[in-house]
């Protein structure tokens, strides 16, 4: 009797073992990635540019969370000695101060459409979400 790989015995669901490996693409930038972080740059890139009043709203997220996690998302890490993850440009808003423009930075589209192409395939438009 032929012996099953261990990757033939935990793959039940194809579809969900694709999104599993998609989440990995983003822990590899970082193993201890809270879901907040994770939630908050799927929203930055489907939604963005997005000010983080916006985010806050949408989310439910507290207002501090949102701070943390975009800066975490960001170049600049609230830790001192600890690098962002440079996924998103965090900039001042135009025209309203106490708020915050984001958007994906270089590095952040790349991985996106590496996660896009992970679930996908060929990346395609799938249309507004609201």
């Amino acid at each position: 009797m032929a012996r099953s790989t261990p990757e033939q015995i935990l793959t039940v669901d194809p579809e969900a073992r694709l999104v599993y490996e998609s989440f990995e693409l983003l822990r590899l930038l970082d193993t201890e990635m809270p879901a907040q972080l994770v939630a908050t740059f799927f929203f930055i890139a489907a939604h963005g540019p997005v000010d983080t009043v916006t985010i806050t709203q949408r989310t439910g997220m507290k207002s501090g969370s949102v701070s943390r996690n975009t800066d975490w998302l960001s170049a600049n890490h609230r830790l001192p000695n600890r690098a962002g993850l440079g996924l998103i440009i965090k900039e001042e808003h135009p025209t309203n101060w106490r708020t915050r423009l984001c958007r994906l930075s270089p590095k952040g589209e790349s991985l996106i459409k590496q996660i896009k192409e992970k679930i996908y395939g060929d990346v395609f438009d799938v249309g507004p979400m609201y």
